[in-house]
Formats: structure tokens, C-alpha cells, sequence
């Protein structure tokens, strides 16, 4: 029930479920959103994931791996624009 009440206080911030073709299933939900910071707007993805999934541990290295490397980071957010 975690994951429920996870997407509802989600949705409550004011984010909104990706119903794209292709789009993650409720079961592994994607909300989308912006957030304003210092006069910048942030579109923003949220991926919600149920605690103990395998892919947890997996977006936990790619974080790790981004925060360890400048230069991968460049590269990723070119390849992402």
C-alpha cells in the first residue's frame, strides 16, 4: 500500500500522470511536473518504485555513478537534450 499512498502525495504536490504511448504502467508509475527555483523553471519525471524492487539498486548506481563523474554527467545531459 506504500505505493499508493507514495502517488497520491504526489499527485497532491501538483504532478501528473505521464499517459504517453510508452508510458510506465501504474504499477511503476511516472509523474510529471515542474518545479520553480530561483526564477527557473524544472520539468521534472517522477519515477516511483516499490521499496525492495530490483530496479531501486540499479537507479541508485546510475545516481552514484552521475554524482562520481563530471564528465559522464555532461554527457548525459547532452544525450538527454
Amino acid at each position: 500500500g506504500a505505493l499508493e499512498v507514495a502517488k497520491a502525495a504526489v499527485d497532491r504536490l501538483g504532478f501528473q500522470r505521464w499517459d504517453a504511448p510508452g508510458a510506465h504502467p501504474e504499477s511503476r508509475p511516472v509523474r510529471i511536473g515542474a518545479i520553480e527555483h530561483d526564477g527557473a523553471l524544472f520539468r521534472i519525471h517522477v519515477h516511483l518504485l516499490e521499496a525492495g524492487a530490483a530496479e531501486v539498486e540499479q537507479q541508485r548506481l546510475f545516481r552514484d555513478r552521475l554524482r562520481a563523474d563530471p564528465a559522464l554527467v555532461a554527457n548525459y545531459m547532452a544525450v538527454k537534450r
